[in-house]
């Protein structure tokens, strides 16, 4: 009898970079990226096209550099890529002629996106006016080839700049992003999708306001309060600031001093009481020797629950020598146990059966009944493939033969074996969940390797985890 059944399958995104090829722009590109504003009435001027690609720009980054609108080329005079950091960030600079002032503040606006880690914020340097601004990542899936973060990756960003900064003829504006680190041998930062400096249709506010509470909690006694960052847009220096945050029937109060920037955005936090249902809130600043006042609804974010299945990733032919790594992996799973010892709530999850097969054989029987009574009592979980495995050049002789390890200990200690996964290694067939299923394995967790089998740059099924995995199988019973 045949039937459908279907597969647990939890999908997870590892860090790891792949390459798509594409064709940038030819040796006009300079020429067709300053004439691009033609068309366009309300740009000043821009560089670079808005397509998802930063391939009309010079490879790599630079450690500054200072690019003439009219004269520069995009392809040789400005980088893909700009680092940020948390002291002396690398400026980027652009100069520009303006025939006159514009009479309503112009827009800098910046289209990018990360292929590393992002940057918290971003500075400029208009003519010496130093502005602030926040980046805010979305969900961006079909990026430059190159981003292996595949959600929240994109940023937008659009920073009004006051007339009374610029000057007739010869401006400045200069680019920068706060934010250290690195990953995968690449430092922090962004890559330029585009850039340009566009006109508005009308003056804006002095001084605008907007509450944002996030999806951070925290307790205070025995009272719940959300994180809530109050945004302060300002076209104009600030100087020392006061808020004062009324949510439904609690008021809460905040001051910070001065931050040095002459326009773009503040960001002050406050502890909102944390709310069930949207409710009125009003916003006083006090700020330049004025109070501005602010209404609107608190709505307050979802209160995640977030479940962490914690594991140690096997690989064995390259994190080290295999004896190496034998007794590497031994010492960690003494200190999981000790752990669970220390914190009964602790769970920990082994990758594969490997794992229990090399500590098994290394350590003495007593560590040995520990460890099952820990599986029995589900504070550790097994994994059901004895090693992370090419599943497309395995026969299905050999997908079976890989749980042999895993059944054994079940059949012999009773610990459950109810979970699977494959990370780093591609290719999973369809024969896979067949196997798992027929072996009662209802969990399936894979972290993909994108850069040799790039599922998820195919396909949104990161986005849509977990899900059924649905297979044809005999089932007995």
């Amino acid at each position: 009898m045949r039937r459908q059944s279907q597969l647990w399958l939890a999908s997870a995104i590892a860090a790891v970079t792949f390459l798509s090829i594409g064709q940038g722009p030819g040796k006009n590109a300079g020429a067709q990226a300053q004439a691009a504003t033609e068309g366009e009435p309300n740009v000043i001027w821009s560089i670079g096209k808005t397509d998802g690609f930063s391939d009309e720009f010079a490879s790599g980054s630079s450690k500054g550099l200072t690019y003439e609108i009219g004269k520069s080329s995009p392809r040789k005079d400005w980088r893909e890529k700009q680092d940020s950091a948390d002291h002396d960030p690398p400026v980027y600079r652009v100069r520009f002629r303006l025939d006159q002032v514009p009479a309503s503040p112009p827009v800098l606006a910046i289209q990018c996106f990360s292929d590393a880690l992002a940057p918290r914020a971003g500075q400029l340097d208009v003519n010496g006016k130093r502005g602030f601004f926040r980046i805010q990542p979305v969900a961006g899936p079909n990026l430059d080839g190159r981003q292996w973060g595949f959600s929240h990756a994109k940023q937008s960003v659009r920073v009004p700049i006051e007339p009374s900064f610029l000057r007739q003829g010869e401006n400045e504006i200069g680019i920068s992003f706060l934010g250290g680190g690195s990953t995968h041998s690449q430092a922090s930062g962004l890559s330029y999708d585009s850039l340009a400096l566009e006109k508005s249709s009308g003056a804006t506010a002095e001084l605008e306001a907007t509450v944002e509470p996030t999806i951070f909690f925290r307790r205070s006694g025995n009272r719940l309060r959300e994180i809530t960052q109050v945004v302060l847009h300002h076209r104009s220096p600030l100087g020392r600031v006061g808020v004062n945050l009324k949510v439904g029937g609690t008021t809460v109060a905040r001051e910070e001093e001065d931050d040095g920037y002459d326009f773009g955005e503040r960001v002050i936090e406050v502890d909102a009481p944390a709310v069930s249902t949207p409710v009125p809130y009003e916003l006083k600043v006090a700020a330049g020797g004025k109070i501005s006042t602010f209404r609107g609804e608190f709505r307050p974010e979802k209160r995640w629950r977030i479940f962490a299945g914690l594991k140690i990733h096997s690989d064995n032919g390259f994190t080290d020598l295999q004896p190496n790594v034998q007794e590497l992996d031994g010492r960690n799973t003494d200190q999981v146990m000790e752990l669970i010892s220390r914190f009964p709530f602790y769970k920990f999850n082994f990758e594969v059966a490997w794992s229990i097969d090399n500590y098994l054989k290394s350590r003495s029987a007593s560590k040995t009944r520990q460890l099952a009574s820990l599986a029995l009592r589900d504070q550790v979980d097994i994994g059901a493939i004895y090693l992370n495995l090419l599943t497309g050049l395995c026969t299905g002789e050999e997908l079976y033969r890989s749980l042999y390890f895993s059944k054994s200990l079940q059949k012999k200690y009773g610990v459950p074996v109810k979970t699977a996964s494959i990370t780093d290694v591609p290719s999973l067939t369809w024969f896979l969940p067949s196997v798992l299923a027929d072996a009662g394995i209802k969990g399936f967790a894979n972290g993909s390797n994108n850069t040799r089998g790039p599922i998820l740059q195919n396909s949104s099924l990161n986005e849509d985890s977990p899900f059924y995995w649905g297979i044809v199988s005999r089932i007995r019973g």
